[in-house]
This record gives structure tokens, C-alpha cells and sequence, in this order.
């Protein structure tokens, strides 16, 4: 199985926001265990670091949006090296950081994920772009079989379960019937994308290092998005 994870840089962090070692350490050991028997390519946020929703200057807000994935994504990629003793990833970017990643080629790319776990960073390069856009372009570029998408509750829902105890879950839907019924699955340019491409986006509680596991034995709750 092909798949790419979106998740949030906050599983890597503590309530300051600060990067804990043990945490990058879990999902390290977590994505060499998944990546013995599957493909595994990882989008994480880095709102652990930097969030830019109450800044003024957006433009720069999403600048530093951008670099603070690089923080994310080396931390991850050392601790997989030091676990597996191995070069078992890479770290690939929109543009080449020298000493840090490699600028992503797709037909590269599709090759590499055979044996190595691909971990991206610096979004696409350019700001208003979110890391929710980027991982569905990386998904399509690499052909996986679908994208898993982390968020803080186990699906789809009519409303947001956590404000309102009468929302009801969704185990599948369309295209169609998110846009239709206003399901705020991911923002709008990345959705789009998706339905244009076909992309099937798994929607699964990513705040458990172990759903990532149980999602790809079908054995966590989750709602599929597809056309």
C-alpha cells in the first residue's frame, strides 16, 4: 500500500510548543515499523511552531509557516536515522536547501518511496498555500492509493463533534456532498484538487500515533472522501 500522512506538527511538541525528543522519537519509530510492509510518505504542519492566523502581514506569516515545516522534518529525519541506523528517509522541498532536503522530483520520487520514507517540507514553496494543498499535489505526483488525513477527531461529521453532541459521523462521502453540505474536510484549493485528481483522502483521529497503524488495517474509525 501507497500512502501519504497529513499531520499535525503538534504530535511532536508539548503543550509550550516546544519539540519533545521522545515524541519525534514515537512517530519515527511508528512510520520505519509501517514503512516495512508499505510505502510511506509523511506532509507534517508546523503549527507546533509557528501559526500565522492572528498575523497582519499573511505573506509573511505563511514565509515563516514554510520554514518552520524544515524544523519538523529534520528532527523526524534524524531520529529515523538514529533508530534504524540506516539512511531510511529523505527530505525533500520545493527548492534545494542544501545539507537539509533535495528538491522533490516526481518521477524520482516514486522510485525512492520504494525503500525510503519521503518526508516533506517547505510546502510549495510559495505562500497562501496551505500544507493541507501540498499533500494532495505530493499524493497525486506519487500515485499513492490514497491520502490519510490527521485531524482531531476520528471523521467526517455533520457538525464539529466537539461543539455540538448531535453531530452525526459520516462514513463515507462525495465530492459533491462535502461541497453541498459545507464539510470543512481541508481548505478549498487543496479539496478541489483532490476531486479534480480523483484523490480518495482517508479523514481519521490523528492525535494517536497508533491510528496511523490501525488505518492501514482498517482496524480505526475513519471516513473516506471519494468521487
Amino acid at each position: 500500500m501507497r500512502v501519504l500522512f497529513k499531520l499535525s506538527g503538534e504530535l511532536l511538541s508539548d503543550e509550550s510548543k516546544a519539540l519533545v525528543e521522545d515524541k519525534v522519537y514515537s512517530m519515527a519509530e511508528v512510520l520505519l515499523k509501517l514503512s516495512e510492509n508499505n510505502e510511506v510518505a509523511v506532509v507534517l504542519g508546523a503549527g507546533n511552531i509557528a501559526r500565522g492566523r492572528s498575523w497582519h502581514n499573511k505573506v509573511l506569516a505563511d514565509e515563516v509557516g514554510m520554514m518552520a515545516t524544515f524544523v519538523n522534518a529534520r528532527a523526524l529525519y534524524n531520529a529515523i536515522f538514529e533508530i534504524s541506523g540506516e539512511d531510511k528517509a529523505l527530505v525533500y522541498a520545493p527548492f534545494d536547501v542544501a545539507g537539509f532536503a533535495r528538491r522533490f522530483d516526481p518521477v524520482e520520487g516514486r522510485v525512492k518511496i520504494n525503500d525510503k520514507i519521503l518526508i516533506f517540507a517547505g510546502g510549495t514553496g510559495n505562500p497562501m498555500f496551505t500544507t493541507d494543498t501540498v499533500s494532495v499535489i505530493r499524493a497525486v505526483q506519487l500515485g499513492v492509493d490514497f491520502l490519510a488525513k490527521g485531524t482531531k477527531v476520528d471523521g467526517l461529521y455533520t457538525a464539529d463533534p466537539e461543539r455540538d453532541p448531535s453531530a452525526e459521523f459520516i462514513p463515507q462521502a462525495t465530492y459533491k456532498e462535502v461541497i453541498a453540505k459545507r464539510l470543512n474536510v481541508m481548505d478549498i484549493v487543496a479539496f478541489e484538487l483532490a476531486r479534480e485528481n480523483k484523490l480518495e483522502i482517508r479523514i481519521f483521529n490523528g492525535t494517536r500515533l497508533e491510528n496511523l497503524k490501525l488505518l492501514l488495517e482498517g482496524k480505526v474509525k475513519y471516513s473516506v472522501v471519494k468521487a
